[in-house]
């Protein structure tokens, strides 16, 4: 897991960085009906509906991913939850 070109062609660039970031997390569920990445071992606020607490621990592994550069804060929210790390990779190049 780490940082991925979504764009392979840029690979060769001696000036492009990764533009990628893909990891697993634990789910968190909402009543909202938003899954979001959980960064902490308790429930966290939800990122949609705000509700304190809201996003609940479901016990599952997943792979999400969100542009941006290494050592920059992300560009866009975290997409997912995906399966597998290859299928957030593939996900985020079609996109």
């Amino acid at each position: 897991m780490g940082y991925f070109y979504s764009n392979l062609e840029r690979e060769t660039e001696p000036n492009s960085l990764p533009n990628v970031e893909v990891w697993s997390a634990r789910v968190g569920e909402c009543v909202c009906g938003i899954m979001s990445p959980l960064f902490s071992a308790e429930s966290e606020d939800c990122p949609e509906c705000g509700l304190s607490r809201g996003l609940v621990p479901t016990g599952e592994e997943a792979f999400w991913f969100a542009f941006g550069f290494p050592g920059c804060l992300h560009d866009s929210d975290p997409e997912g939850p995906f399966d597998s790390e290859e299928e957030a990779i593939t996900t985020a190049r079609e996109e």
